[in-house]
């Protein structure tokens, strides 16, 4: 049984959804914006290596905040705050580039995020590929002066575009047109994106990125059945479970105590690489030493494998807040943020967050992601809360004097 679990009977897994998103040999030439003796596609190739670092940082601190299964976009953040780095500067850069493994040059993380999001466009001829699309966008609050800079930047590295809304006035419609375009981009995947808290009074922007991707498997399964998922050594389910044999990349991490799978979809562009401990209860071993894990590194062979894989379908909401505080990202959420470069008024970030969805069945995956985060001019304050949905003390005074006082556990009651 021990072989057939290696083999692809999933007691418990890994997957990963993988973008090839090497830079390309178009991306503009921008010397003035590289580190002396970087190109391109250096750039693109460092963004790249840092990205997927940040990815495992990244995972380790969702991982960690919840005991069920978890899906995030670590791309659909990093570019959100690689832009917010390149509008920062002081002890807050430092922080962002610490945490999301970014060269120290600004000019380097520019052209590296120029080159990332051009590879991750779609096509010119997308027939018989797979959809991706990627898409960022900056909200500004209306009558705003943005640096020119930072807009340029935003527009030439990022592909954002910025548009006026008055969240002063207007926060419900403010909220429908951020979540309207998160929708649209998503294809209908992430809905509501923007809680109902968001955006804060007073806010100044919100910055947003959408990610989706729809890919059918080259090879799809042919069977579904049900079949015994091991949650623990101790306890089982069975669970609607797709099954195949074909000719697959398939790989033995024995440093990991793993083997790998890799599933193609149409197109080429993009690939599903999955990672199966060999221990029904080897998750926790395997996400422990994920810094050993190099996807690109994998010695894949050719084999044929019987494979069988779970269908599932998982959504997720991500407070971006505590799990960038906990890789070192302090000074972007308080008023001592230096981010001099995004508009004339001095900023700083007061939330942040992240929508995830993934499908995986018979016939390929889908999968979408949108981050956000929001922005506060530092003289203005969010409001303090007082909702008095529970039972509470009053008191009447002449400042000196207690005139009355009482408590109301029941507002029914006479």
């Amino acid at each position: 049984m021990g072989g057939m679990r290696r083999m692809g009977r999933l007691s418990a897994l890994v997957a990963v959804v993988l973008v090839t998103c090497a830079a390309t040999d178009g991306a503009e030439k921008d010397g003035d914006y590289l580190k002396p003796g970087t190109n391109t596609e250096d750039a693109g190739a460092l963004m790249v290596k840092a990205f997927n670092a940040f990815s495992m940082d990244l995972y380790k601190k969702a991982g960690s905040a919840t005991e069920g299964n978890v899906v995030l976009s670590p791309l659909s953040a990093g570019l959100l705050l690689a832009l917010t780095r390149i509008a920062s500067g002081g002890v807050t850069a430092q922080e962002l580039g610490r945490a999301l493994h970014l060269p120290q040059y600004e000019r380097v993380v520019a052209q590296g995020a120029k080159a990332l999001v051009s590879s991750l466009q779609p096509p010119q001829n997308p027939s018989g590929n797979a959809v991706l699309r990627l898409a960022n966008r900056l909200y500004a609050q209306r009558g705003l002066r943005l640096m020119k800079d930072f807009v340029g930047k935003a527009r030439n590295y990022f592909e954002a575009d910025a548009q006026e809304l008055d969240f002063h006035n207007d926060q419900e419609a403010t909220r429908d047109a951020i979540n309207q375009w998160v929708e649209e981009y998503t294809a209908g995947k992430i809905k509501e994106f923007m809680p109902k808290e968001w955006p804060a009074t007073g806010s100044m922007m919100v910055l947003v990125n959408a990610v989706y991707l729809k890919a059918d498997w080259l090879n799809p399964f042919d069977k579904t059945e049900l079949r015994r998922f091991y949650l623990s050594s101790t306890s089982e389910v069975d669970v609607l479970t797709m099954c195949q044999i074909a000719s697959l990349n398939f790989g033995n991490l024995q440093q990991l105590n793993a083997t790998a799978l890799e599933l193609p979809v149409k197109g080429g562009r993009l690939k599903m690489v999955f990672i199966l401990p060999y221990s029904v209860d080897g998750l926790p071993q395997l996400e422990a030493h994920l810094d050993h894990l190099n996807i690109k590194a994998i010695p894949w062979k050719e084999r044929t494998v019987a494979v069988s894989l779970p269908k599932f379908h998982i959504e997720a909401t991500h407070d971006l807040v505590s799990q960038l505080k906990e890789l070192g990202v302090q000074e972007l959420f308080t008023t001592n943020a230096n981010l001099f470069w995004i508009a004339e008024e001095e900023a700083y970030v007061t939330d942040a967050l992240q929508k995830t969805f993934i499908d995986v069945n018979e016939l390929g995956i889908e999968a979408a992601a949108a981050s956000g985060m929001a922005v506060l001019p530092k003289h203005s304050t969010i409001p303090a809360e007082f909702d008095a949905n529970h039972p509470f003390l009053f008191f009447i005074t002449n400042e000196e004097a207690i005139l009355f006082l009482g408590r109301v556990k029941d507002p029914r009651q006479k």
